[in-house]
């Protein structure tokens, strides 16, 4: 059974392209083997995660935040915090909000190639170095 990611799922990035996704290089014991001796003694993650590590972290951060999102709601209020990033007051949703489109834009510009030709994948790229700047402002305060 293949452990599924909803939040990935619902944009629907080709399933090759996951940062930890190895399963189309088919199955090899000794390969196994040796990921699963990693995975224990490294807490669960081997080093299948810095083949694609951008990938992996962004696929990360998309899945806390949204997780996040559906845990705070109608718990905390997310307008209570107020930031000032690059001349602009953004609530804590509002900067929120903003990370996860970016990073929602760019794990769906990376698995279309098409993009590539055009310059997406860059105007992308350039849109979530910004929302990583907006995530580091707010980082101590996405708690509830």
């Amino acid at each position: 059974m293949r452990q599924r990611n909803i939040y990935l799922e619902k944009i629907n990035p080709d399933i090759h392209s996951y940062g930890i996704n190895w399963k189309h290089m088919g199955f090899h014991p000794m390969r196994w083997v040796r990921d699963f001796t990693q995975r224990r003694k490294c807490g669960g993650y081997d080093d299948r995660v810095t083949y694609n590590l951008d990938s992996w972290i962004i696929e990360q951060l998309y899945t806390w935040l949204n997780m996040y999102l559906e845990a705070s709601y109608g718990t905390i209020d997310l307008e209570y915090y107020k930031f000032n990033i690059d001349g602009m007051e953004l609530t804590e949703l509002e900067a929120v909000v903003y990370i996860m489109d970016s990073f929602e834009r760019w794990l769906i510009c990376i698995n279309d190639i098409d993009t590539w030709a055009t310059g997406e994948e860059i105007a992308a790229q350039k849109q979530v170095e910004k929302a990583l700047k907006y995530l580091g402002e707010i980082i101590f305060y996405l708690w509830w």
